[in-house]
C-alpha cells in the first residue's frame, strides 16, 4: 500500500502531536507492505526529525510558500490547497492525517486521528485561533473520513455524542514509546540521580501495562522496547479495522491488499 502520510509537525518541537507523527511514520514504514510518503512543507525540513526512512518510504518535501500567513492560515492552505494537488500528481492508495484534519477536496480514501475535542469540550484552554481553525475543520475531516482513529474511549464517546461519528470510529490507546531503556540498575541510578537499591531494575520481568516487553541485553547496554513499532503495540489500528465497516465506495479502501 502507498501511503501518504502528512508529517509536516513531526518534530519535538511540537509535543504529543510530534512525537505521535514521528512514532506513528516510522512504523508503518517498517511494516511489511506499506510505502509511505511523510510529506513535509519544505520550509519544516529544517527541524523534521524522521530522518531516513526503512524500504521504499521516504520524505517528501513539498514547496508551499505563502510565507505571508500566519501558522493556523498557512497551516489550512498546506491542508486544503497543498495537499489536495500533492495527493492528485501522485499515485497513492490512502492517507493517513495524524492532526484532526484531512485535505477535504482530494477524493481519495482518507483516515484521520482525533486526539480530543478539547476545542469544543474546553476552548478556554486553547488560544482563540487553535480554537477556530480546528473548529473549521475537525469536524468536516471526521465526517470525511473513511476511518477515525479514536485514541481514547473518552474522545470516541465525544465524537458519538457531540458530532453524532461512531461507525467509522476503531479507538487506539497510545502506546509507550520509551526509547532507551538501560538495563543496568547503577547506569540508570546515575540517570535519574537515585539510589540504586530503591530504583527498581528495568527489564522484561515486570513491563508496563500496556507496553512491549523489551529484550535483555548485556549489563550497561541499552535496551529499545520496540513498543511503537511492534505491529502488536503499535500506536495504529490496523488499517482493516478502521475500514471494516466501510462499503466500497470512493471513501473505501482495501488495506490489505498492499500496492
Amino acid at each position: 500500500m502507498r501511503l501518504a502520510v502528512d508529517a509536516g509537525l513531526g518534530s519535538s518541537r511540537y509535543g504529543g502531536l510530534g512525537g505521535y507523527i514521528l512514532r506513528l511514520v516510522r512504523g508503518l514504514a517498517a511494516m511489511p507492505g506499506f510505502e509511505v510518503a511523510a510529506l513535509v512543507p519544505a520550509h519544516y525540513l529544517d527541524h523534521n526529525e524522521l530522518g531516513v526512512l526503512p524500504g521504499g518510504s521516504r520524505v517528501v518535501p513539498v514547496d508551499v510558500g505563502r510565507e505571508d500567513l500566519g501558522f493556523y492560515d498557512r497551516r489550512s492552505y498546506w491542508e486544503q490547497e497543498v495537499l489536495p494537488a500533492t495527493l492528485a500528481s501522485g499515485d497513492y492508495d490512502a492517507y493517513f492525517g495524524p492532526t484532526l484534519v484531512l485535505p477535504l477536496d482530494w477524493p481519495g480514501p482518507k483516515v484521520v486521528a482525533v486526539h480530543d475535542l478539547a476545542f469544543e469540550v474546553a476552548p478556554d484552554f486553547n488560544t482563540p485561533l487553535s480554537t477556530a481553525f480546528y473548529s473549521r475543520w475537525a469536524r468536516a475531516s471526521a465526517e470525511a473520513a473513511a476511518g477515525v482513529v479514536a485514541i481514547s474511549k473518552a474522545t470516541a464517546n465525544d465524537l458519538e455524542q457531540r458530532w453524532g461519528i461512531s461507525e467509522t470510529v476503531t479507538v487506539t490507546p497510545l502506546a509507550s514509546c520509551l526509547d532507551f531503556v538501560p538495563s543496568d540498575r547503577r547506569q540508570s541510578a546515575r540517570l535519574v540521580n537515585r539510589d540504586p537499591n530503591t530504583l527498581a531494575s528495568p527489564g522484561p520481568s515486570s513491563p508496563p501495562s500496556g507496553s512491549a516487553p523489551a529484550t535483555t541485553p548485556s549489563s550497561g547496554s541499552v535496551t529499545t522496547s520496540g513498543s511503537c513499532t511492534s505491529s502488536k503495540f503499535f500506536t495504529f489500528p490496523s488499517f482493516a479495522e478502521c475500514s471494516a465497516s466501510v462499503s466500497s465506495t470512493p471513501k473505501s479502501w482495501s488495506p490489505t491488499s498492499p500496492a
